[in-house]
């Protein structure tokens, strides 16, 4: 569709509406919001872009590509043939600076990861969050290790990166932080996920997520065209997997990301099947996610399973009892019959 075709509104509000955003109170140069889509959100995934003149701007939603402008001064009316030609050359020239200063703090955001990586203190053996999913660092996940909350905080605020909101990123939490190297297909990290003793999980404010996952380092995954590498959610998902099939595992890091997360996978690996181990979650996110994952690459010639793990009607119940909620996940099935062999 071209820009001359795109609908026209008088309020932000209205064009939030026709491409399914979040409205916004907040007013900036690109203001964030999330995306309304078939009933689920999507965080960050939409955005208003103001006009510097104050005269509107276009609401974008980036998951699904619908566009609206909105125009308050116009009353809704559509601009001139020339006014709509000065707006869109403005749009161009806003959306290659928004896509330039973001690929800058990207990579200003690879460059903290790898410092604090460099200066990670601890083995993340005995970590709080590990103990409480009954797992240890095997040789394998040797690359998991821990920083304290005030060193990371030290490196964050050395780096002092411009964020979108002139905010820097104040770490909280308690005790030390498990620290989760983010890489895309080339290996190369770009991000970090820090979990703190009460399995609290944050991001490097500014970096990159989609597509990128945990690899772990010291696991084979060169198994051949008849080899099997599992995709999981969250790491301790992925390490009970391992535990659980011996099957090397990533972790995508939210369901969210299961598919950009596959397609890194299928560019790194393109000879290796891939099985979801997917979570058992109420929503039924996880598996809904895993699912289009596998479709997606199917459709370009990939071998891919969904797994679900298989919880007993009397080991679920027990599982409730002992814990006050229901299993969702492998690491649950770990933790389970890691009791039964105790």
């Amino acid at each position: 569709m071209r820009m001359t075709d795109l609908p026209i509104f008088a309020r932000p509000e209205d064009a939030c509406a026709c491409v399914n955003l979040e409205p916004t109170a907040k007013r900036g140069r690109i203001t964030r919001t999330n995306t309304v889509h078939g009933g689920k959100h999507g965080k960050g995934d939409g955005a208003l872009v103001f006009f510097p003149d104050g005269k509107g701007g276009l609401a974008h939603n980036w998951q699904t590509g619908a566009q609206a402008f909105f125009f308050a001064d116009y009353n809704g009316e559509r601009p001139s043939r020339e006014e709509l030609r000065k707006l869109r050359a403005e749009l161009r020239k806003q959306r290659a600076k928004y896509e330039r200063e973001t690929a800058e703090r990207q990579k200003a955001v690879s460059v903290l990861a790898g410092r604090i990586l460099a200066e990670t203190e601890t083995p993340a053996d005995e970590h709080e969050y590990l103990r409480r999913k009954c797992l240890q660092i095997e040789s394998y996940w040797r690359g998991l290790r821990c920083i304290s909350i005030a060193k990371a905080q030290e490196l964050i605020n050395q780096a002092a990166i411009k964020q979108e909101d002139d905010s820097n990123q104040v770490l909280r939490g308690s005790g030390r932080l498990f620290v989760v190297p983010l890489s895309d297909a080339a290996g190369a990290v770009w991000s970090v996920q820090f979990i703190d003793e009460a399995g609290k999980k944050t991001f490097l404010k500014g970096g990159r997520k989609k597509g990128l996952l945990w690899c772990p380092d010291g696991l084979s995954l060169d198994a051949g065209a008849d080899g099997v590498i599992g995709i999981a959610e969250g790491v301790a998902t992925a390490m009970s997997v391992t535990k659980l099939y011996g099957v090397p595992c990533v972790a995508a890091i939210d369901a969210g990301n299961l598919s950009p997360a596959a397609e890194t996978m299928r560019e790194r690996f393109p000879n290796h099947a891939l099985a979801f181990y997917a979570d058992r979650d109420p929503s039924g996110v996880g598996e809904e996610k895993a699912r289009e994952a596998a479709l997606m690459l199917q459709g370009r010639g990939a071998q891919c399973s969904v797994l679900l793990p298989p919880f007993a009607p009397e080991i679920e119940s027990a599982f409730i009892e002992r814990t006050g909620k229901a299993p969702t996940d492998f690491n649950d099935y770990w933790m389970i019959w890691s009791e039964l062999d105790d």
